[in-house]
């Protein structure tokens, strides 16, 4: 089993320990007062200019590359892919001129690559490569009926994060991480995060005077889609609530950690898109709920129940005040905007073909109500245009994610819990449009030490 930060191995065969312990080096509150700074100025400054954003994602290639290619150790790669996969909706929000699927490209090569040259007994594997070819057969049907040039735009912007978790699940699944170290990546990968936040706010202040109503929020987005900046400012939430949590974290840490909760949380309700909220509640909800099964947590929960209370309390009093009480309105609707109605049309389309399904990219064109409407919701999407196939992805899904949080315990088990709750409550209302869903799973797949109960045939530490 590959470990970081010069442990010994756990298998025979497994990947060189690192020593560098660049991880430790963002674990310290004066690296995430830093990483706050530096990160709000390059989004502030990248939005000004489509031109520094280009720049910015060219020059992320560049060092992605370079890392690949001379990474000795995997904390280096793990670090540098995570950051790469969650700068998807930064690139997009600041008008980068490139592929717009890149941040999924890059955490396919990068975790494949981490698996590669630094894992040779993948626990995850299986699923991994289930996954993967479950996706063949609607991926067929829909270059079939589509034709290859058509059709290669569907593949990548349905199936890359799908397959991105899958090598993530390849990748992830077998380095074991201190939570020093995981706190350091947790750092690095609220950067990206930081930025766009950082972008929305500014956007809101130079507003002046916003204008809400019972519609999402553009201008309080950073002028780009609402549902994809709520989605990863409340995942980059969860980052820090999960650091408050961590054991033996200093009060400095854990206080920055929840001012940038409260701040990242402030300006996903803002934009007045509710999925990422909704995911965030149900994130923290399986967190008590895991450590109500963990000895020795039940207490730290519940307090941390009461805090999350109190700041919601606070925060949800701020935003209608700030919106002349059009948040209240916004979040106590319960309207779907039509995506209980494109999931039941996704449903049908499942029982008109149920064993390979309609073709990867053809559910938006067949349905007989929603037709020309991009499917939001992954799970029925996967029945319309995958059949069986499908449903199978979804148990491969449902199993991954069984296994992660039963060989986890005590603060890993409710970060995993947390992580693929957060996950797959985003594919609800997203898809897979955004690369925060595959870097969940990654870290969810982490094994934290002194928070994992030992595999079953593995030698202990």
């Amino acid at each position: 089993m590959t470990t970081l930060a010069g442990r010994t191995p756990l298998t025979r065969g497994s990947a060189q320990p690192t020593e560098d312990g660049i991880l430790r080096l963002f674990a310290t509150p004066s690296a995430w007062v830093v990483m706050v700074i530096a990160s709000s100025a390059y989004g502030v400054v990248l939005s000004k200019s489509s031109l520094l954003s280009t720049g910015h994602m060219l020059l992320t290639f560049v060092v992605f590359g370079a890392v690949t290619l001379v990474a000795r150790s995997p904390d280096l790669l793990l670090a540098v892919t995570v950051y790469c996969g969650l700068c998807d909706v930064l690139w997009r929000e600041t008008s980068a001129r490139g592929p717009y699927e890149a941040a999924k490209y890059l955490l396919v090569i990068g975790f494949t690559v981490l698996a590669v040259r630094f894992v040779r007994r993948a626990q995850l594997s299986p699923f991994a490569f289930a996954l993967v070819a479950l996706l063949v057969p609607g991926a067929m049907v829909g270059v079939w009926r589509l034709g290859p040039l058509v059709a290669r735009e569907y593949l990548v912007a349905y199936l890359a994060g799908l397959v991105a978790i899958a090598a993530a699940l390849w990748g992830c699944g077998n380095l074991r991480l201190s939570t020093t170290e995981v706190r350091g990546l947790y750092t690095i990968a609220l950067s990206p995060i930081v930025a766009v936040t950082a972008v929305a706010t500014s956007s809101t202040l130079g507003a002046g005077q916003i204008e809400f109503s019972d519609d999402v929020s553009f201008v309080a987005s950073g002028g780009f889609g609402p549902n994809q900046v709520s989605s990863v400012v409340c995942f980059g939430a969860l980052l820090c609530l999960l650091v408050v949590l961590q054991p033996k974290v200093g009060a400095s840490t854990r206080i920055l950690a929840m001012v940038t909760a409260v701040w990242l949380v402030g300006q996903g309700i803002l934009t007045f898109s509710r999925g990422g909220l909704f995911g965030l509640v149900l994130a923290i909800g399986s967190i008590v709920l895991a450590a109500m099964t963990s000895a020795g947590h039940r207490s730290r929960a519940l307090s941390f129940a009461v805090v999350v209370v109190v700041l919601a309390t606070f925060i949800l009093s701020w935003a209608a005040s700030f919106t002349g009480g059009s948040s209240e309105k916004r979040f106590s609707s319960v309207d779907s905007t039509n995506r209980v109605a494109i999931a039941g049309d996704d449903v049908r389309l499942f029982f008109q073909h149920p064993i390979l399904g309609v073709g990867v990219g053809l559910s938006k064109t067949e349905r007989a109500t929603w037709s020309g409407v991009a499917p939001h919701t992954e799970y029925t999407r996967l029945l319309a245009e995958h059949g069986l196939f499908g449903v199978g992805v979804i148990l491969v899904l449902a199993a991954a994610s069984i296994r992660l949080v039963r060989r986890a315990a005590g603060w890993g088990r409710m970060a995993t819990t947390a992580l693929i709750v957060m996950s797959l409550s985003q594919m609800v209302h997203s898809a897979t449009r955004i690369g925060s869903i595959a870097v969940a799973f990654a870290l969810a797949s982490l094994i934290v030490d002194g928070s994992t109960r030992q595999p079953v045939g593995e030698p202990a530490h």
